[in-house]
């Protein structure tokens, strides 16, 4: 249901938009789904509960795939610098990478490894959504016509 509800969000304000514009609404909305629900997981286990956990993991995981579809669409590049866009790029480039790997790794033990790494990967989500704003909000406002 949650898929369909973004599909149609996406294509309703997509539908004026030429190519690269298409494909940074893509990667907001799928990007920002997939931080949302690593941000939710992680704060699911700092409170202990597991309430839709496997499937929010799912959905992250679907979302933030397809974000990085849209990113390597619209001309992602992975540069180390101070550059906030570079900045951008590094932490949602980690967040993905980050949140991926807790799939494979079996939940519990000593060390809680695939919780801890799921919450690094939270972390950087909340970066790269600081800097994905400083950087490209004014692109955002256009393409939403606030600017």
């Amino acid at each position: 249901m949650i898929l369909a509800i973004l599909f149609i969000w996406y294509a309703n304000l997509s539908s004026s938009l030429d190519r690269r514009q298409n494909a940074t609404v893509g990667h907001l909305i799928t990007s920002m789904s997939a931080s949302v629900l690593i941000i939710y997981l992680a704060v699911q286990f700092r409170l202990k509960q597991r309430a839709f956990h496997r499937e929010a993991a799912y959905l992250m995981t679907i979302f933030g795939i397809l974000s990085f579809y849209f990113a390597w669409k619209y001309g992602f590049a992975l540069q180390f610098s101070l550059n906030t866009a570079d900045l951008h790029n590094i932490f949602g480039f980690l967040s993905l990478g980050l949140s991926l790997f807790p799939m494979i790794l079996r939940p519990g033990g000593k060390l809680k490894l695939h919780c801890r790494i799921a919450t690094t990967a939270a972390f950087f989500a909340i970066l790269s959504i600081i800097t994905g704003i400083m950087a490209y909000g004014h692109h955002i406002l256009r393409i939403f016509g606030m600017e």
